[in-house]
């Protein structure tokens, strides 16, 4: 006589072919699981700062564009251009020690990147005169900056005015890692 478990609902005295056809479907439902789980690209980290967790999206979307995504030390700022950009592309130079590559390849310990200077934007400076935020930009700041080939080639060209850099921070990392698919 076979009394059923209370607790698997298998019968006591289950013989061998019963028990191969409960791991075959018990791995069939595992299977079926794995497949509805979120894909990894779908998954995210929150920024620490609602302005790019806002933007997260455009995070992705240039993080995907760049050729370069670093954790860089700002070592310099260079001067600012005469005019905002409009008609003409205005940017101003930023050296930066280079403390982690995210995505691409830092020709040398040290990059130049040429932020775009536009009027109004975030890395824009609050003065009436054209420049980059000497807040963001700011001799020793720990930046995430995202930016692709420039003129000349050993240097390169910020690519967003409002998420091209940002303040790094562990949580900022982490999501910046998850917005390039490499978490």
């Amino acid at each position: 006589m076979r009394r059923e478990s209370s607790v698997f609902f298998l019968p006591h005295a289950v013989s061998e072919e019963s028990m191969k056809r409960w791991h075959i479907l018990t791995a069939i439902a595992l299977a079926g699981l794995m497949l509805s789980w979120p894909a990894r690209a779908e998954q995210s980290a929150p920024f620490d700062d609602a302005f790019v967790e806002a933007r997260s999206a455009l995070v992705r979307t240039i993080g995907q564009a760049s050729e370069l995504v670093i954790v860089g030390t700002v070592v310099t700022v260079g001067p600012p251009p005469p005019a905002w950009s409009g008609r003409l592309r205005a940017r101003q130079a930023v050296a930066l020690k280079v403390e982690r590559v995210l995505k691409g390849f830092a020709p040398e310990p040290t990059v130049t990147v040429y932020e775009p200077v536009v009027s109004n934007s975030r890395l824009a400076a609050t003065t009436p005169a054209p420049g980059l935020s000497s807040k963001i930009f700011r001799p020793g700041n720990l930046l995430i900056i995202f930016a692709r080939k420039g003129e000349p080639p050993e240097t390169f060209d910020g690519v967003d005015e409002n998420v091209g850099a940002f303040p790094s921070s562990p949580r900022n990392d982490i999501a910046t890692q998850f917005a390039l698919g490499l978490r």
